[in-house]
């Protein structure tokens, strides 16, 4: 599997004799070579780096982290070294007197699942008494060494006569058991009986004894009822997924294929009878799940190695990673990986990678690799983080050209990570259109977003690196222009100390025409330390406005209210400036469709209005305005002329009418809104109206619904 002494050695016997009589002795001639500790960079795809995390490990065979962090790494010799922060320790953890011929030696090491009270660590090595053959033995962990005397063999397999086939992979299921992977020692034979250990997987328990649910326990005896699994060549490595307990086994192939099985309770898995996938398929064998074949070049290669899931607790790599297993061929000096989705779609991941012989999904997220060919374990990382952006992004899509159109228009939320990864929903009216997906290192990324019972959207996005996201929305009639904020304010860390206020805001009306709303619409609102907006309003044809969002560190809020049942809106951006004077401004585009009801602009309209606003604080014992008089004029809405009403400005915010139509009015003080009504000349029933007071313009507006129009509302102090 792996160099040996003398040199030769490391040359599979079945790679050799698939070449050239020449070119197998240059082969031979320069086998010395693979013993060198070169020293060179991995290939690996754009947004991954790699740093060196450790170096000095001679002839190194397996690698396993401890619970604590450590990385504990076997050399074939018989040493267990230990790797703490990056640096490896002087003195071994443990020196093992191991018979390290061809591929015997220190092969595996394995922590058990309660190490943190128990201090229990497990070792698979060739041992040399009686006879040859290889060992599970426990050790007791006392600091950073073996407590003296501690070595408990747990089983003892059977004796060797080949230096080469001998597995040596243990991990924990996530069923508490111990796994062992066995090799059959060059003899296919042994791989399909089931009077020895040889070629197959075991399973034990943690103090040696073998489990009774074990598939043979029945029907093997002794030692021998320990087999999960049988069928296997040289399971040099596996794995076990965390979570699921899914187990992958590493079959290092013969003369044609490599193999990747996935374990199963009693499963036989073919060899020697069969390489890879049989031909023709025999049911009594268990194919492997993904196999490839013997050559030169990526995804072929003459020795499986290491493997991992990448379910760390520290999730480092894009989401989309989760759940994949990577696999490496040591001849080759590739890493590869299972697709998490789809298990038989194989990913390149890295080439020119120094004879590879184990991976390892480390606790911080990184995957790494122990690198033989050097003698060094390297970290692989996602560098293409999305930290700094990550959060929560809310922003509006238009068309910028022609006019605010309601169907081609809407608001926009996601959801970014910080691997780059994003969810995400489109709202028009009052349908919400779901999408996920990635950006890429350059902040790119597109969906195709579903919309039900009509034609698709495609979202065109770029991230930038200030935390704004813009692009373009289309379907097949209209394409809209992007902008989204990210929301920037956090109440304890970051607060909106320059927002943080409680605010009333109009929409004024226009009286170009009859066909459009006269009176103002109103609106309050509070933005809360967070950054969020709470805002609540009417429209100047009675209908009600309600939103919560968050501001952008600029104080931008993305407007947004879905009318009329979705079938009209209103948007725009609206700017908290913090200035003296205003407080708030923004273009804002109101869109009514026709029909009865509100009772009325029944023809509907399409309204663009220049936002007012202002900071408010309650009067208290003080008047509306800076005066103790006041007019309330009333105008548009059906009146044949304006209506001016006068009225005085008492403490407390009270109102008292003086003039000579029948008029109330009272102030909301906490929020700023007004309602009133007045019985209008000739009138026999009393006009209601509403409005909202601006403070620091001095100037209260509002509506109140005429016949076919809305009227506008004007108070403000006395000439």
């Amino acid at each position: 599997m792996f160099p040996a002494r003398p040199a030769y050695t490391l040359m599979n016997k079945r790679f050799l004799s698939s070449l050239p009589a020449s070119l197998a002795s240059l082969v031979l001639g320069f086998a010395w070579l693979f013993s060198l500790a070169l020293t060179h960079a991995a290939t690996l795809p754009e947004g991954y780096a790699e740093t060196h995390y450790a170096s000095g490990i001679s002839r190194a065979t397996a690698m396993e982290f401890a619970p604590d962090g450590r990385l504990f790494v076997c050399q074939q010799g018989g040493s267990l070294r230990v790797i703490k922060n990056g640096a490896l320790l002087p003195t071994p953890f443990v020196t093992l007197d191991v018979d390290d011929f061809s591929e015997r030696g220190l092969l595996g090491v394995a922590f058990d699942p309660d190490f943190t009270a128990n201090h229990f660590l497990y070792v698979y090595y060739t041992a040399k008494q009686p006879t040859l053959h290889n060992r599970v033995s426990r050790f007791t962990a006392d600091g950073e060494v073996a407590a003296p005397g501690s070595e408990t063999i747990l089983l003892e397999l059977d004796n060797l006569n080949a230096g080469n086939h001998n597995g040596g992979a243990i991990h924990f299921g996530t069923d508490g058991k111990l796994y062992i992977a066995a090799g059959e020692n060059a003899r296919g034979a042994n791989a399909q009986t089931l009077t020895n250990l040889l070629g197959k997987i075991l399973r034990i328990n943690s103090d040696g004894s073998i489990p009774a649910d074990n598939p043979f326990y029945g029907s093997a005896s002794g030692k021998n009822r320990a087999i999960w699994a049988l069928g296997f060549r040289n399971p040099f490595t596996f794995a076990v997924q965390p979570g699921s307990g899914r187990i992958f086994v590493n079959d290092v192939g013969n003369g044609a294929w490599e193999e990747i099985d996935e374990l199963a309770r009693g499963a036989n898995y073919g060899w020697p009878e069969c390489e890879a996938a049989c031909s023709p398929a025999n049911p009594n064998f268990r194919e492997p799940i993904y196999f490839y074949p013997h050559g030169s070049g990526i995804r072929k290669g003459y020795c499986i190695a290491g493997g991992t899931f990448y379910n760390p607790a520290t999730v480092q790599f894009p989401a989309s990673e989760v759940g994949a297993y990577y696999f490496c061929d040591y001849s080759n000096g590739w890493i590869g990986k299972l697709a998490p989705n789809n298990r038989h779609q194989v990913i390149d991941f890295a080439t020119s990678v120094s004879s590879p012989v184990d991976l390892k999904t480390g606790p911080d997220g990184r995957l790494y690799y122990l690198a033989r060919g050097e003698g060094t374990v390297m970290a692989v990382s996602w560098t293409h983080s999305f930290a700094g952006r990550a959060g929560s992004y809310q922003g509006l899509f238009y068309e910028t050209s022609g006019g605010v159109r309601h169907g081609a228009s809407g608001f926009f939320s996601l959801a970014l990570r910080t691997d780059g990864t994003y969810s995400g929903k489109l709202q028009q009216g009052t349908k919400r259109h779901s999408f996920t997906g990635t950006f890429d290192v350059d902040g790119k990324a597109t969906n195709s977003v579903n919309r039900p019972g009509t034609n698709s959207l495609t979202t065109e996005l770029l991230l930038d690196e200030d935390g704004q996201i813009t692009g373009r929305i289309s379907d097949n009639s209209w394409e809209a222009a992007l902008l989204a904020d990210r929301a920037a304010f956090a109440a304890r860390t970051n607060p909106a100390t320059n927002f943080a206020n409680r605010y009333t805001l109009l929409v004024p009306g226009s009286a170009e025409t009859p066909l459009e709303p006269a009176g103002d619409g109103l609106g309050t609102f509070v933005v809360d330390t967070s950054g969020r907006v709470s805002f609540t309003g009417l429209l100047a044809d009675g209908s009600p406005m309600a939103q919560k969002v968050p501001l952008s560190k600029n104080g931008a809020w993305p407007f947004y209210v879905s009318l009329y049942g979705g079938r009209g809106s209103i948007l725009g951006w609206i700017l908290l400036t913090n200035s003296a004077q205003p407080d708030l401004g923004g273009l804002v585009s109101w869109s009514r469709p026709p029909g009865p009801k509100p009772k009325v602009h029944t023809n509907g309209f399409a309204f663009d209005s220049m936002l007012l606003g202002s900071a408010y604080r309650a009067p208290g014992a003080n008047t509306f305005f800076d005066a103790t008089s006041a007019v309330v004029i009333l105008s548009e809405g059906g009146l044949g002329q304006s209506v001016t009403n006068l009225v005085t400005l008492g403490p407390g915010a009270k109102v008292t009418n003086t003039g000579t139509n029948k008029l109330t009015l009272k102030l909301t003080q906490k929020s700023g809104a007004f309602t009133g009504n007045v019985t209008l000349p000739g009138a026999k029933k009393a006009t209601a109206f509403k409005g909202a007071l601006l403070q620091k313009q001095q100037y209260g507006g509002g509506f109140f619904l005429g016949t076919n129009q809305s009227g506008h509302l004007e108070f403000r102090p006395s000439p």
